[in-house]
């Protein structure tokens, strides 16, 4: 017999947020768990992993509703259409990506989304949450730049 075990990693979210949003979802009621039970006693032979097999063919109405949907993205992923390009909107997106560099993730209802970096901004990293302000002497004269280029000779950026 396996003990009962209770595992907990605090970092699971940012680690694994379909994992998380699975497990945070999931809930077996005492009802099922007597039914493992009873159908473990009439099949003894029965590996628990069996037993536990035929209970999930029997209920898929009680377990599928634990799984996440393909556009429920994480912080630092964004929408994506069928071809991998960003979208704004649920009902244009097909699943998530992470954001490239250049662009950063902003939650928008229960998902979240990529946006390019505004001018003046740079963000040089996948899947992150803010682009950062060029510093002094440096600018970015595009949207989505993944990193600020320094400024001509005779040319500055204060701001």
């Amino acid at each position: 017999r396996l003990p009962l075990i209770k595992y907990v990693y605090n970092g699971l979210k940012a680690a694994a947020q379909g994992v998380y949003s699975f497990l945070k979802r999931m809930a077996v009621s005492m009802e099922a768990v007597e039914t493992m039970l009873k159908d473990k006693k009439l099949n003894a032979d029965d590996s628990d992993e069996t037993v536990a097999c035929r209970w999930l063919r029997q209920h898929e109405e009680e377990w599928t509703p634990w799984i996440p949907s393909a556009t429920e993205c994480v912080a630092g992923q964004g929408l994506v259409a069928k071809n991998g390009s960003y979208v704004l909107s649920l009902l244009n997106a097909n699943g998530c990506h992470w954001c490239r560099p250049g662009w950063y993730s902003v939650s928008s209802g229960d998902t979240y989304i990529c946006k390019p970096c505004a001018l003046g901004q740079s963000q040089g990293l996948p899947g992150q949450e803010v682009c950062v302000s060029c510093d002094g002497g440096r600018y970015s004269d595009g949207g989505a730049a993944e990193s600020c280029k320094l400024c001509d000779i005779g040319f500055y950026q204060d701001k």
